[in-house]
C-alpha cells in the first residue's frame, strides 16, 4: 500500500495508544468527514491519523485529518494510503503507528527548516 502526504498540510499528529472505535455512519469513497461512534483521548482540534477496516486488506486505508470532539467525527480528511472506496457503518477505525505518522512528521520537520 503506497503512502502519500503530498496534500497533508498539517503535519504533527496525536496518537492514542490503543484507540479503537467504529464508524457511526458509512464512509463514501474519498469523503471529506468521517463520523465516528468515539473520539475519547482527544481534544477537539487535534490532528490524528487511523486507519480503517484495518483487518480487510482490499478495504484497508488510512487517512488524517481535525478531531472534531462535538460532533464526534473527523474532518479535513486527506486519504493517504489504500484504494478510495465506500465503507460500511460500524467499520473499524484504529489508530497504530503507520508510515503516514512518519511520513508527516518527516515532511513537517523539511517544511520547518
Amino acid at each position: 500500500m503506497t503512502t502519500s502526504v503530498v496534500s497533508v498540510t498539517k503535519h504533527f499528529p496525536s496518537a492514542e495508544n490503543g484507540f479503537t472505535t467504529t464508524t457511526s455512519g458509512s464512509v463514501s469513497s474519498g469523503a471529506a468527514t468521517v463520523g465516528l461512534n468515539s473520539v475519547a483521548g482527544y481534544s477537539n482540534g487535534e490532528v490524528a491519523v487511523f486507519v480503517i477496516d484495518p483487518t480487510d486488506v482490499s478495504k484497508k486505508q488510512t487517512f488524517t485529518g481535525i478531531i472534531d470532539t462535538s460532533g464526534v467525527q473527523v474532518t479535513d480528511v486527506i486519504w493517504t494510503a489504500g484504494t478510495n472506496q465506500t465503507h460500511a457503518l460500524g467499520a473499524t477505525i484504529v489508530d497504530y503507528a503507520t508510515a503516514t505518522h512518519i511520513s508527516m512528521v518527516t515532511k513537517g520537520i523539511l517544511v520547518q527548516h
